[in-house]
């Protein structure tokens, strides 16, 4: 069979699914039991934060996704990249640095409807994660890939968190969220071990696939 004629297989194969996904509105797959139909389906979301940390403004950058169990329970995995821009050189003499710092997981969310168009929303995100103090870009061009780290260390994650949440259309929600991130210990060096243990607040938004 000529490529063309997969394209098209493949193509009426993706429009029927999603027909069929259309038909079964908000869940992809269901499974039923002696006692009742569960439905299951699955969004992808994105996420802005707030946070302070060693007494200054950070932010963050996330993304999330998961499997949605009959329009209440999520299970899915999540992760966040730190923003902290400022320069430091207390550890150094040749140069400056950035800290870095980014973490992912498995995520578990229950969310409550308040009427039809808002749902608040409980979230637990459980992983682990990597912080780096960094060489900038403009002191590591003579050095090798492991000279440019001047400290590493990884560390584990517990994340709860609260979400009010408002539909924007049938398949986006739009909502705000304030979450306190909790870290083990940090073995940075000359650095408080609890710096990435703060809260945060931020914007999130979800949009539906099935």
């Amino acid at each position: 069979m000529k490529r063309s004629n997969y394209l098209l297989v493949l193509f009426l194969l993706a429009a029927t699914g999603a027909s069929y996904a259309q038909a079964k509105e908000d869940h992809l797959w269901s499974l039923e039991d002696k006692n009742r139909t569960h439905e299951i389906g699955f969004y992808l979301g994105a996420t802005v934060h707030l946070t302070e940390i060693d007494s200054k403004l950070a932010g963050s950058l996330g993304a999330r996704a998961g499997l949605v169990f009959n329009q209440r329970w999520t299970l899915g995995l999540a992760g966040r990249a730190i923003w902290f821009d400022y320069r430091q050189s207390e550890l150094v003499s040749d140069g400056t640095y950035h800290l870095e710092a980014a973490y992912s997981g498995l995520m578990i969310e229950y969310m409550h409807p308040l009427s039809k168009s808002i749902n608040l929303n409980f979230s637990l995100l459980t992983g682990a994660g990597l912080a780096q103090y960094k060489y900038d870009h403009d002191f590591r061009q003579e050095m090798l890939w492991y000279q440019e780290i001047i400290d590493r260390e990884t560390f584990s994650v517990f994340e709860p968190g609260v979400e009010i949440s408002m539909k924007m259309g049938d398949r986006s929600q739009l909502g705000l969220q304030v979450t306190y991130r909790s870290t083990s210990p940090i073995d940075l060096k000359d650095t408080d071990k609890q710096l990435l243990s703060n809260a945060t607040t931020g914007i999130t938004y979800r949009y539906s696939i099935f």
